[in-house]
């Protein structure tokens, strides 16, 4: 009787996957050459640009946020960047171990601070409103492998930028990042956190000329200024003591 039989039928549909949360998500990113620079879409209104330079033996990345939305305080929103181990796109490695971050938040004076921190597990949820000491932020340019650490602020494109040099003994294959944005500059929960890969590290141009030539001619402004001083000195020294001798 077919009555006591049942059939099961398998229609080649995928495994379900939860769909990502508001907020979170994983970038379609891809790195383009644009002039001397890597430059990678990071996500809506996140842009990086990444070299490698050989003879520092460091990567130089730089993640400009655009269209910030301020606090009820007017302060900018906190900013991290966060060094996935892998592709896994999660806040802390499943292995427990703890995520590398580097955050800019705004100090006391009301001025961006670049920070360097080392998210634990733990430190997720409400552990993340913690106080700033309780979480032991580091200066970033204070840890040994960076360097040449730079926060810039634009109030017209409501964009800030944070710019520095990571030691690598060589140019990565691949380097998989998270960027996120606060809800508020207190280092807490994120309005946005995005996963995306960067896979391209040219050359960096060597020296930067434009601003190596900047330096060279404000250096060589100085000394003209200095030497223009030290001679006009010298000339009223030399009239001053002329003008002395035939008083007497």
């Amino acid at each position: 009787d077919d009555s006591f039989w049942s059939t099961n039928v398998w229609t080649g549909s995928p495994v379900w996957e939860p769909p990502p949360k508001d907020g979170e998500d994983f970038a379609d990113s891809a790195s383009a050459i644009v002039g001397d620079l890597a430059t990678t879409d990071a996500g809506p209104s996140t842009v990086v640009t990444s070299c490698y330079d050989e003879s520092s033996k460091a990567v130089e990345l730089s993640i400009t946020y655009s269209d910030l939305t301020a606090g009820s305080d007017g302060s900018v929103p906190w900013l991290g960047l966060s060094f996935r181990k892998d592709e896994q796109c999660v806040m802390t490695p499943r292995d427990g171990s703890d995520a590398e971050v580097a955050l800019v938040l705004t100090d006391e004076f009301g001025a961006l601070s670049p920070l360097h921190f080392m998210m634990a597990p733990s430190t997720k949820g409400a552990g993340m409103a913690a106080g700033r000491n309780t979480l032991g932020y580091t200066p970033l340019e204070d840890k040994d492998e960076y360097t040449d650490v730079k926060v810039t602020h634009s109030d017209e494109k409501d964009s800030v930028t944070l710019k520095f040099s990571k030691a690598m003994d060589s140019a990565p294959e691949i380097m998989h990042l998270t960027y996120a944005i606060g809800s508020s500059s207190t280092f807490g929960y994120h309005n946005t956190r995005t996963c995306f890969d960067v896979e391209a590290f040219p050359a960096c141009p060597s020296g930067d000329g434009s601003s190596a030539s900047a330096a060279s001619m404000e250096s060589s402004g100085a000394v003209s200024s200095y030497s223009a001083m030290f001679g006009l000195a010298s000339a009223m020294l030399v009239v001053g003591v002329a003008a002395f001798a035939s008083i007497n």
